[in-house]
C-alpha cells in the first residue's frame, strides 16, 4: 500500500508502517529524521501521486485550545488561524481514499467539524495524558492496545532555556508516542502478508509415494 504521512518529518511512525512491508513517504518543509522517503516541500506538489491512504499532523501553532488566548489578542493570529483550519480541511478533501488527520483539541471542533474520536498515548502504553483528535475518512477508529498507569505531560521534556520553536518541535514529536505509532501502523497499515507476493510453490507428488504414505505399516 502506498502510504503518505503530511507535515511529518520523524522517524518513529514512518519506520514502524514501513515495517509492515508497505511504501511510505513522508512530507514537510523540515528535512528527515530517517534515511527513506521524504518530499521536503509543500505537500500539495505530491498528493496525487496515487497515494492509497494519507496520516496527517497539520501543525497546531493556531489551532490548539492552548493558544487560543494568543489568537483573539492579535488579528494577525486570528488570520493565520483561519488559514490554518483551511489547510486542513483541504487536506481531509483530498483525492486519497482513505484519511487520517491529527490535531490537538482546539479551534478546529468548532469551525470545522468533532473529530470522530480522541486517544491518549497512555491507551497505547506510552506513558502521556495528550488529548488527541482524529478526523478519519473511511478509516476505522483506534482501538487501545495497552494502559499505562503513569501519566505525565509530555512538557516535561520542555524547560525554560528553549524557544518557543524548540518547545513546539517537542510538543509535536510522535517520537515520545512509539505505542501510538505502532497501533497506528498495525491498525490502519496492516502487514502485508508476505505469502502473496511469495506464494509457496505447489508441490506435486506422484500417487505412488502418497500411497506409501497413507498405506498403514503391518504390524
Amino acid at each position: 500500500m502506498k502510504v503518505l504521512l503530511a507535515c511529518s518529518h520523524t522517524a518513529t511512525l514512518y519506520k514502524a508502517i514501513t515495517a509492515n512491508g508497505h511504501d511510505v513517504t513522508t512530507c514537510d518543509y523540515k528535512p528527515a529524521q530517517h534515511a527513506g522517503k521524504h518530499y521536503q516541500g509543500n505537500v500539495f506538489d505530491i498528493i496525487d501521486n496515487g497515494f492509497q491512504i494519507m496520516i496527517a499532523f497539520p501543525p497546531c501553532t493556531y489551532l490548539s485550545k492552548a493558544q487560543e488566548w494568543r489568537v483573539q489578542q492579535s488579528h494577525d493570529r486570528k488570520i493565520r488561524q483561519v488559514s490554518a483550519a483551511e489547510f486542513v480541511i483541504k487536506l481531509f478533501k483530498a483525492n486519497i481514499s482513505q484519511i487520517a488527520i491529527e490535531n490537538p483539541v482546539g479551534y478546529l471542533s468548532r469551525a470545522w467539524q468533532q473529530p470522530n474520536q480522541i486517544v491518549r498515548p497512555w491507551f497505547f502504553g506510552d506513558p502521556y495524558h495528550k488529548a488527541i483528535c482524529l478526523w478519519l475518512k473511511d478509516l476505522p477508529p483506534l482501538m487501545s492496545t495497552l494502559y499505562n498507569p503513569h501519566r505525565k505531560s509530555i512538557n516535561n521534556h520542555t524547560n525554560s532555556r528553549m524557544n518557543q520553536d524548540k518547545k513546539s518541535e517537542i510538543r509535536s514529536s510522535w517520537d515520545y508516542f512509539p505505542g501510538m505509532c505502532q497501533a497506528f501502523a498495525n491498525q490502519w497499515c496492516p502487514p502485508v502478508k508476505s505469502q502473496a507476493h511469495n506464494p509457496r510453490p505447489l508441490l506435486v507428488y506422484p500417487m505412488s509415494a502418497l500411497l506409501t504414505v497413507l498405506t498403514p505399516t503391518p504390524k
